[in-house]
C-alpha cells in the first residue's frame, strides 16, 4: 500500500545492497579541546576565507573569528579612540579585479579587530599605513582604504599595518575581456564582428535558470545550451563597465579560475547579464538570445558539504567554493572496516561526525568520531542504536531515532541520557537540534502500518517541536500539520534558529532513490503561520526536492540551503524526476527579509564537482578549511 512504501524507500536509501557485520572499528576517547592560540608580538593575518571579494563589501565577514588578543599600542584617528586589542583583519582577504574599458577597477578595503574585550571593532583606514606589492598594480587611498588599479595585470598583496600588527590580503588584477576556449578558431571574434544580426534562430539556454542567485565565491559555473544548428558560440557576460566575451565551439562553457573570480568580484551585489550568440546555422547571421540574468550575492559560502553517495557506498566531502573533485571521507575505499556509513550529521563547529553504521542485525549502530580521525570512534558502537542523529550545539550530546523514540545520548560514551516525551500512539524520526539548545524539531507520525520502520523515515507525518523548560522537555507542539496522506519530514533549523526547512511528499512514490513528489517548504520556528512552499527552488512539481540542509553560518546577505533533487542538470544530465533519475545536490538562496508568506527562495544552482553518475543525498553542511 502507498502509505507504507515511503518507509521502505527510506530504508533503501539508508542501507547498502549488501554488507557484512563488522565491529572491528577501533574506539578511543573524545579529543581534547584545541589549545588556545598564542599571540606573537607581530601578527600577519590573511583572513579565513578565499574567493573573490566584493568592492565596497567585506568578503571575509563569513569567516570565523580568531582567538587571542594583543598588547595595546594606542592611537587615534579623527579624534576618536582606535581599537588596538584583538587580531587585525583585512577584508576582503582575497580579491580579483578585472581590467575593463573606462574607469580602472577598484575595491574598498575594511579593517577590523577581532577577539578584543568589546567584540569585533572597525578600524579607520587612516589609522593604518598601507602598502601594495608590487606597486605597479595600483595604490590604496590611506584616507578611505580604497585600492585603485593602475590597469596593469598581475598578482600581489595589500598590507595594512597598525602599530606592531599587520593584516594582509591577496589581490589579482586580470585582463579577461576576451577568452577563447580550447579548440576555438582564432578568428572567432572577427567572424562574430562581421556577422549581421538575426532574430528567431538563437540557441536555447539549458542551464542556469534566469534569476538564479549565486554566492560571490562560487568556484565555477558551467553555462549550457542547445545548439539549434550552430557550431560557433559567443558568451557575453556584462556588469557595470565590465564586458567579457567567451568563444567556444561546444554547447557549454565552464568559467573558473582567474576569469571567473574577476567576473564575480565585479558583479557582487549586482546582476550579471549573460547573452549567447550562435553562428553557422541557417546562414551567415549571428543569432543572439535575450540577456539571461544571474544575480551575484555579496555573501559567500564556506565550509564543506558531506553527503551520502550511492556510487561510492559511503560519505563524500566536497569543499564548497572549490573546483576540485569530492574527497572520499567514509567509503569502502578509505574506510573498509566501516559498513555502509549513512544517515550522517556534523556538529555545528564541524569537528565531529555521527552516523548510522549498517549491520545485520540490528541494522543501525550509532557511530561517533572526530572529523580529523573518523576511524577512531569515541566508543564501541556495537549495540548502540541510532538513526539520523543530530548534535547538540556544544556537540556533547546527540538526539536520534531508536524504534520510533527520540533518544538523547552522550557523545563520549554512547550512553542513553533521556528520551523526548512522545504522545501515546506516535513515533518520531529525523530530529534536528537548534543551536539555542532548548529546541528540537522532528517528524512525528502514527504507530502502525503507516510507519513499520519509523527510524528510516516517517510516513504521513507532521513537523513537531520539543521545547525544554528548565531541566524537562515539554510535550511536542505541532508546527506543520499534515493534509490527507501527505508526509512532512526531515526538518532543519536555519543557522540563527529562526526558520525550519523541511520536505513534503504526496502519496505517489518513484523516481530514483527518492520520492518524486517531494518538495521543499519553509516555516518560522516560532510557528503560528502556515508554511510556505519554496516554489522557485522547487522549480516545478515532480522533481523530488528533499533533504534540506543549511549553510553553517550567515555572514550577512542571503542564507544558503542545500538539498537533493531529481531534476536535470542542463545537457549534462537530462532527466525530469521520473523512474531512474539520479539525485544530485543543488543550492538555493533564502532571503531572510522576505515578506511573511512570500517565497524567500531563488532558482537553484548545481553544486560543482559532484559526480553525475552517483545518487547524492543528505548534503550536511559544516565548517571546514582544506589544508
Amino acid at each position: 500500500m502507498k502509505t507504507t512504501s515511503t518507509a521502505w524507500i527510506g530504508l533503501a536509501a539508508a542501507l547498502c545492497a549488501a554488507v557484512a557485520c563488522d565491529d572491528s572499528t577501533s574506539s578511543g576517547p573524545p579529543p581534547a579541546a584545541d589549545a588556545a592560540s598564542t599571540n606573537d608580538a607581530r601578527r600577519i593575518s590573511t583572513g579565513d576565507t578565499g574567493g573573490g571579494g566584493a568592492a565596497g563589501g567585506a568578503a571575509g565577514d563569513a569567516a570565523g573569528g580568531a582567538a587571542g588578543g594583543f598588547l595595546p599600542t594606542g592611537g587615534q584617528a579623527g579624534g576618536a579612540e582606535v581599537p588596538v586589542e584583538g587580531v587585525l583583519r583585512l577584508d576582503p582577504a582575497e580579491v580579483t579585479l578585472a581590467v575593463a574599458p573606462g574607469a580602472p577597477p577598484s575595491v574598498a578595503y575594511a579593517l577590523r579587530r577581532e577577539g578584543g574585550p568589546g567584540g569585533p571593532a572597525p578600524v579607520p583606514a587612516n589609522a593604518a599605513t598601507w602598502e601594495v606589492q608590487p606597486s605597479t598594480l595600483g595604490a590604496v587611498d590611506p584616507q578611505t582604504g580604497v585600492f585603485t588599479s593602475s590597469g596593469t595585470p598581475g598578482q600581489g598583496f595589500v598590507r595594512a599595518t597598525q602599530g606592531d600588527d599587520t593584516a594582509e590580503g591577496i589581490i589579482r588584477v586580470a585582463d579577461v575581456g576576451r577568452v577563447l576556449l580550447p579548440g576555438t578558431p582564432e578568428d572567432a571574434p572577427d567572424r562574430f564582428a562581421a556577422a549581421p544580426p538575426a532574430e528567431g534562430c538563437a540557441p536555447e539556454w539549458a542551464y542556469p535558470e534566469a534569476g538564479t542567485i549565486i554566492p560571490s565565491n562560487l568556484g565555477s559555473m558551467t553555462f549550457q545550451w542547445y545548439e539549434d544548428g550552430h557550431d560557433l558560440f559567443r558568451l557575453t557576460l556584462e556588469v557595470g563597465a565590465l564586458r567579457v566575451e567567451v568563444f567556444t565551439q561546444t554547447p557549454e562553457a565552464t568559467l573558473t579560475g582567474e576569469t571567473w573570480r574577476a567576473i564575480l568580484t565585479a558583479a557582487a551585489g549586482d546582476t550579471l547579464r549573460v547573452t549567447l550568440a550562435g553562428l553557422g546555422g541557417s546562414g551567415p547571421e549571428a543569432c543572439s538570445t535575450e540577456a539571461l540574468p544571474v544575480v551575484v550575492d555579496r555573501s559567500q559560502i564556506i565550509g564543506a558539504i558531506y553527503y551520502w553517495s550511492t556510487g561510492d557506498a559511503g560519505i563524500m566531502r566536497i569543499p564548497v567554493g572549490e573546483t576540485e573533485a569530492p574527497e572520499p571521507f567514509l567509503t569502502p575505499a578509505v574506510a573498509p572496516t566501516v559498513n555502509c556509513p549513512a544517515c550522517h550529521a556534523l556538529s555545528r563547529d564541524g569537528t565531529r561526525i555521527a552516523l548510522t553504521r549498517t549491520t545485520f542485525p540490528p541494522f543501525g549502530n550509532l557511530y561517533v568520531a572526530p572529523v580529523a580521525d573518523p576511524l577512531n570512534t569515541f566508543y564501541d558502537p556495537a549495540n548502540k542504536i541510532g538513526y539520523f542523529p543530530s548534535f547538540s550545539p556544544r556537540a556533547d550530546r546527540l538526539v536520534g531515532g531508536n524504534g520510533g523514540a527520540l533518544v538523547i545520548t552522550d557523545v563520549a560514551t554512547g550512553a542513553e541520557l533521556e528520551r523526548l516525551p512522545m504522545p501515546m500512539g506516535k513515533v518520531g524520526g529525523s530530529p534536528d537540534w537548534d543551536w539555542r539548545e532548548e529546541r528540537i524539531a522532528a517528524a512525528m507520525g502514527d504507530v502502525g502500518l503507516a510507519n513499520p520502520i519509523p527510524d528510516v523515515g516517517i510516513s504521513q507525518g507532521v513537523i513537531a517541536q520539543w521545547v525544554k523548560d528548565g531541566a524537562q522537555w515539554r510535550q511536542p507542539e505541532v508546527l506543520v500539520p499534515r493534509d490527507g496522506n501527505e508526509t512532512n519530514d526531515r526538518p532543519a533549523y536555519s543557522p540563527d534558529g529562526q526558520w525550519l526547512a523541511f520536505h513534503r511528499t504526496g502519496d505517489s512514490n518513484g523516481g530514483g532513490m527518492g520520492n518524486s513528489s517531494s518538495a521543499l517548504w519553509f516555516i518560522p520556528s516560532a510557528g503560528g503561520v502556515p508554511p510556505v512552499e519554496l516554489r522557485r527552488a522547487n522549480r516545478e512539481p515532480g522533481l523530488g526536492n528533499a533533504w534540506p540542509k543549511w549553510a553553517p553560518v550567515n555572514g550577512g546577505g542571503r542564507l544558503w540551503l542545500a538539498f537533493s533533487s531529481l531534476r536535470g542538470y542542463g545537457r549534462a544530465l537530462q532527466q525530469n524526476g521520473g523512474e531512474g533519475s539520479t539525485p544530485q545536490l543543488w543550492i538555493t538562496s533564502i532571503d531572510p527579509d522576505a515578506a511573511p508568506g512570500a517565497d524567500p527562495s531563488s532558482p537553484a544552482f548545481w553544486l560543482p564537482g559532484q559526480s553525475l553518475r552517483s545518487g547524492n543525498h543528505i548534503p550536511y553542511w559544516a565548517p571546514y578549511t582544506k589544508r
